[in-house]
Order: structure tokens, then C-alpha cells, then sequence
């Protein structure tokens, strides 16, 4: 497991990351290497395996459960400002995972401390980053586009559980040797949105010295520079289209075998990426159009002209391939004079293959309102002590149950007519998503408030339930054509991107305002 970031192929080698060393000779900085046998609360270390920007990894073994795990432990020897905060990092990083369950995640089973350092145990993966798995053997486009989509769904179930990773990289990806996908080190991950700041600040004019940017302090970068989006380097809001630009750039680079964008230092490689000027990609690597564009739209300077969310991204990816797939079966079977029969057999093919990916998408809900949410709302209002709460949670679970029932019928609704009926133009389709995902966002905020409830948030919660703002409009199309069209002038009222960014910051604390607005007599 290599956690250092590597580059494939020609592009802006020197632009990476200076986490500091551990290696002997380093100073202050050096961390103790843990020898075969010591023990960490249960977990008997193994063997080291790899070492990150904040943590050395060690295969170790579980007793209890008669397992190998993966044992992340926080650098050590640090600063007191800078240990601090590489602790808070690395424990947001196993708060993130814990939130997660999904196959193309790594799992997070434990967290501690050990003196002064923090430790996670996590899932162990036996494989290789994707750098290595390129590198291991010749691979397909095809091949390709298959461990992103994986990846794609583990990051889409991330951003529907409210998470950005932040640092979405082929080092940040593991292929096992049973050809599972996972995303990993969500040590950068914020719930929420938040702005990342250049790490230049107070430090003039970048040259070649600021290759090598340090990703700690007040000041610093979030994430790795040759995958960061335009907006992050303009110190503006990273959030899920962030982590869509980084994809994007990875699975770019994946393709062709090298980075998107060029230059010798770090000012030229800035103004290459917000100003989006792609390198000509090479001739040796040839790609289908259609996934040329698909990633192109992904890696947009302006995230409003990026894909909606990484569902609508990965549908897309599905969607082309297969009317690529139906071209070339079509054109295969023109020369035996079965066009006809081929053409209305795939078309009908190709109807039920988007009806399948429209039924996919109307499970997006099912990250914020499942089975685990059902249990923390109860098990939070049983824990308040009140004899009524557990009666109470029964009269809340329906406001929830039908809220997420009639997101997953208007979220598949709105898909047929867009890409099954083809009723609406892209604009209407839009303003359905963004009014689709506030309403997600606020039945994860209003589940997640719920699941912290104390007696007064109990006493109002039927109320607060029946609150929840109705679906019905975001398939309407005259309510729809009557919100505020998608403007580009800064000067003209608030266009439906950034409404969309509004509504993921008010979604967060909704369940809060409703909560102790409702709790006055």
C-alpha cells in the first residue's frame, strides 16, 4: 500500500506534496517505527506498509476478531500546533469513513489514541493504488472506465451521506487482488462545505520554491495540487463538484497517461487549470468522443457547468456507452440486412437500460433516510428518558417514510421525462435536480438533528416532521420555469447554483432552527 503521490506519465512532476518526513535523519519530525508484536490497544502490529501525508501505515492483527487490519497512526514528534491539528485531521478522517458503509469505501472497524497519537484500524486491502495497477500491465479504456465507476459510486455515496473527500487521487484508490474498488483516506473529508485557502497567502508571488507546498497550518491548501479544482485555487467553496473536477482529472490522466494540464512551475500550472487550458491529448491514446466530452464536462473551470452530482455523471457514463454499444451492434448487423429488427430490439434494449439507471438515481434518498437512521432516531429518543418518546419516534418514523417515497417517485419521474420520454430540455431538468436534492439534504438534516435528540426537540418532533417541505413542486414544470434561471453575471439575484450552494449550508442547520423554534411554549 505506496501512499506517496505519484505521477503517470508526463505532466507537472514537481507539483506535489511535502507532508514532512519520517524517514531516519528527519528531526524533530521522526516518528518511532513500531516493531513486530508491540501492541496498540487490542491490534498486534505486523509489519509497516506505507506511510501518508499524516500517518505511517502497519498491517497488524485483531485477536479478538481473528483479523488483519490496516493501522493507521498519526505522525509522530510534531509541533503542539501542528500535532493538534494532524490529530483533528486524522479523527475527522475515521468520523467520515464510520459514516459510510458502501463496497467501494474502505471500511473503518476502530478508533483510539496511543499517548499522544492517534490511531485508526481500518479494513485491510490486499492490492494496489490505481498508480500501481495501471503501471502492473497494459490496460483497456474500457477496463479503465470500469474502476472509476466504482470509484464514482463510492464518492456519490459519500456526497449523498453530506461528505466531501477533498482529495480525490489515484493514490486515494485501491484495487484488491479480487478486483474490488475502494476510495480511501478521507482524512481531508468535511461534512458540509467550507473554503480552502492557497497556501500562498502572505507569502507573495509563487515560483519555482512553491512546488513543494506543506499542506499544514492555518493558511494551508486542502487536498493535492495537481487535483485540485479551479475554485479551490481561487479560494472559493470546495464541495462535491470539487471532488467531481478531481475524478475527472484522474481518470484523465488514467486514460492518456498524463495530466490534463501542463507546467514547469507551479504559477504556470495555477493559470493552466483556472483558466482551462487542456493540453492537446496525445495520439497514441484514441477515445471514444462521448467519454471524451463526458470527462471534459467534469473537469469544467466553472462548476456549474459540470455534471449535477456524481450520479448524474456516472449515468451518463452508462447512458453513452450504451448507445455507443447500440451503434455498433446496429452497424454490425446492417451487413446481414437485419437493421430493422436490430434497431427496434436494442432500441428497446436501450429504453429499459435508462429506465434501470432513472430506478438507480431514485435511490439516492436511501443515503439519508434507511434502516440505520430509522434506529438512531428511536434509539435517541428512547435515551431522553421520556416515557412517551418511544411512541413519539413511531409518530415521526411515517413524515419520513413518505417524504423519502414521494423523493424516490418524483426523482425517477423527473429522470423518464429527461431521458425516457424526452419531455423536458436540459434547463427544466436541472431546476427538478437542484429542487430534488435540497429536499434530500433537508431529510438527511432533519434525520441527523433527530438522531441527537434531547427532550424538547422530542416534545416538538411530530411537528417538526410534518414540516418537511413537499416534493410535488420539483416535478411540476410551471412552478419549475417560474424559479430563478441559472445566471452567469454576479451582479444579477442569486442564480440556481448558487441557491443550490445556499440550500446545502441552510439544509445543515434547518433541523436545528425548526427544533428550538418549535420548542417555545
Amino acid at each position: 500500500m505506496n501512499m506517496h503521490d505519484q505521477d503517470i506519465g508526463p505532466g507537472p512532476r514537481d507539483i506535489s506534496v511535502d507532508h514532512g518526513s519520517t524517514r531516519p535523519g528527519s528531526g524533530g519530525r521522526n516518528a518511532r517505527a513500531l516493531e513486530r508484536g508491540e501492541v496498540i490497544d487490542r491490534f498486534v502490529i505486523v509489519s509497516r506498509i506505507g506511510q501518508g501525508g499524516m500517518g505511517v501505515v502497519y498491517a497488524a492483527y485483531d485477536p479478538e476478531l481473528d483479523r488483519k487490519v490496516a493501522l493507521k497512526l498519526l505522525l509522530g514528534e510534531r509541533p503542539a500546533a501542528d500535532a493538534t491539528d494532524a490529530s483533528a485531521r486524522l479523527l475527522r478522517e475515521a468520523q467520515a469513513l464510520a459514516k459510510l458503509a458502501h463496497p467501494n469505501v474502505v471500511a473503518v472497524h476502530d478508533v483510539g489514541t496511543f499517548g499522544a497519537q492517534v490511531w485508526i484500524a481500518m479494513e485491510f486491502i490486499a492490492g494496489t493504488t490505481l498508480t500501481g495497477w495501471l503501471a502492473a500491465q497494459p490496460r483497456s479504456w474500457r477496463e479503465v472506465v470500469a474502476v472509476f465507476r466504482r470509484v464514482g459510486e463510492g464518492l456519490s455515496a459519500a456526497h449523498a451521506a453530506g461528505l466531501v473527500h477533498r482529495d480525490v487521487k489515484p493514490e486515494n484508490i485501491m484495487v484488491g487482488d479480487d478486483g474490488r474498488v475502494r476510495v480511501m483516506d478521507f482524512g481531508l473529508a468535511r461534512a458540509g462545505l467550507e473554503a480552502s485557502r492557497p497556501a500562498m497567502d502572505g507569502v507573495g508571488e509563487p515560483s519555482t520554491a512553491a512546488l513543494s507546498i506543506a499542506m499544514t497550518g492555518t493558511s494551508a491548501l486542502i487536498g493535492t495540487p495537481k487535483y485540485m479544482a479551479p475554485e479551490q485555487w481561487n479560494s472559493q467553496i470546495a464541495d462535491a463538484r470539487s471532488d467531481q473536477y478531481s475524478y475527472c482529472v484522474a481518470m484523465w490522466q488514467s486514460l492518456y497517461g498524463e495530466h490534463p494540464f501542463a507546467g514547469d512551475t507551479l504559477v504556470d500550472f495555477i493559470q493552466s487549470v483556472t483558466a482551462g487550458k487542456r493540453r492537446r491529448p496525445g495520439s497514441r491514446v484514441r477515445l471514444p468522443t462521448w467519454l471524451r466530452r463526458t470527462i471534459e464536462r467534469g473537469m469544467a473551470v466553472d462548476p456549474a457547468q459540470r455534471w449535477p452530482s456524481m450520479a448524474a455523471l456516472l449515468a451518463q457514463l452508462e447512458r453513452a456507452a450504451a448507445r455507443a454499444r447500440l451503434r455498433t451492434a446496429a452497424a454490425v448487423l446492417a451487413g446481414v440486412g437485419l437493421v430493422a429488427a436490430a434497431a427496434e430490439g436494442y432500441r428497446r434494449w436501450d429504453v429499459a437500460e435508462r429506465v434501470a439507471t432513472c430506478d438507480a438515481a431514485s435511490h439516492e434518498i436511501d443515503a439519508a433516510w434507511n434502516d440505520d437512521t430509522r434506529q438512531a432516531l428511536r434509539g435517541a429518543f428512547a435515551a431522553t428518558g421520556l416515557d412517551y418518546a418511544p411512541t413519539t419516534a413511531e409518530k415521526v418514523l411515517p413524515w419520513f417514510d413518505r417524504q423519502a417515497d414521494a423523493w424516490r417517485s418524483a426523482r425517477n419521474e423527473a429522470c423518464l421525462n429527461a431521458s425516457v420520454r424526452d419531455l423536458w430540455d436540459d434547463e427544466l431538468v436541472d431546476r427538478a435536480l437542484w429542487c430534488l436534492e435540497d429536499r434530500r439534504l433537508g431529510v438527511a438534516s432533519f434525520a441527523a438533528e433527530f438522531a441527537r435528540a434531547d427532550k424538547t426537540v422530542v416534545e416538538k418532533a411530530v411537528s417538526a416532521a410534518s414540516a418537511l417541505p413537499d416534493v410535488a413542486p420539483c416535478i411540476d414544470p410551471d412552478q419549475l420555469r417560474r424559479q430563478p434561471a441559472p445566471l452567469n453575471d454576479p451582479d444579477e439575484p442569486l442564480d440556481a447554483l448558487a441557491a443550490a450552494d445556499l440550500n446545502r449550508s441552510l439544509a445543515a442547520i434547518a433541523g436545528r432552527i425548526v427544533a428550538s423554534t418549535s420548542a417555545a411554549p
